[in-house]
């Protein structure tokens, strides 16, 4: 998982862009609804400041699916399953120089992890399935990061769905894209690869439905075709987790049989952990 820093740096460049490309930035807005016009088979955007209509909507709202939710409440066709929640911090001390994650009772049915930013520093999160770990996430983290010696520095924290992509991608004329599409990798937590992948897709899905009349459904498909493979041994890799990592001495057996076949390695790539599942 990237720092806070550095997605609020990504966020304002590609603003940035965006702004100087000619669009038009609302900013501390909220949508409250979406209201459909039954006469003009047409729907609003009604936020806290405005009401806006659209030819195409892109639904990047993140993990909780704003848009998803606003239309069709908790049906799991158009939302991400099995969200987690996650606290991370940004830290400075002796970080070691690899990618480490932990398993295990520091973060049941979960994990927790230390990513290397630079001297010295490092982004240091938990994330665990809600309910199977007592207490406060956010205190838990900071034991972690006591007893590894770490100071520190920011707190960040959310939502990460867990459950794969989302069973409709493409509604009417809105895309999901992003975690909004569940389009996470379970087994590592990474997101962002496949957010601004599936971004570009989506993008170019609405220009070839207005050059040439393609249909919208074909972003859908192309996603699937590009990330539908790794996303799958990706959540087949979080459910085995979920189902037999279930206590410090399982979990260790399990990681020395799968250490030394590379099966962490290609958990991890979210490619299969074994080769017979």
């Amino acid at each position: 998982m990237p720092s806070q820093d550095t997605v609020f740096t990504f966020d304002g460049y590609l603003c940035d862009k965006a702004l100087h490309a000619g669009a038009d930035v609302q900013m501390d807005e909220a949508l409250t609804r979406i209201q459909h016009q039954s006469k003009l088979d047409r729907d609003v955007l009604v936020t806290t400041k405005g009401r806006y209509t659209f030819d195409y909507l892109i639904d990047a709202s993140g993990s909780l699916a704003h848009v998803g939710r606003l239309r069709h409440g908790d049906d799991v066709r158009y939302r991400p399953e099995d969200q987690v929640p996650t606290m991370y911090a940004q830290v400075q001390g002796e970080v070691p120089e690899t990618f480490d994650v932990f398993l295990g009772s520091v973060a049941p049915s979960g994990y927790a992890w230390i990513i290397p930013k630079g001297p010295n520093t490092a982004n240091v999160g938990l994330g665990v399935r809600a309910g199977y770990l007592k207490g406060n996430l956010k205190e838990h983290l900071k034991e972690f990061c006591d007893e590894l010696g770490f100071e520190i520095l920011s707190w960040g924290g959310g939502w990460i769905p867990m459950g794969g992509p989302v069973k409709t991608m493409v509604d009417g004329t809105t895309l999901a894209v992003g975690d909004a599409a569940g389009l996470v990798m379970p087994s590592n937590g990474g997101g962002i690869s496949q957010a601004i992948i599936s971004g570009c897709f989506a993008a170019e899905a609405i220009l070839d439905h207005l050059n040439h009349g393609a249909p919208l459904d074909a972003y859908e498909v192309r996603l699937r075709a590009s990330l539908g493979r790794a996303l799958k041994n990706s959540l087949r890799t979080k459910n085995m987790g979920y189902a037999f990592f279930k206590g410090d001495l399982i979990t260790e057996g399990i990681l020395r049989i799968l250490g030394p076949i590379g099966g962490i390695k290609r958990a991890m790539e979210c490619d299969k952990p074994v080769w017979l599942f």
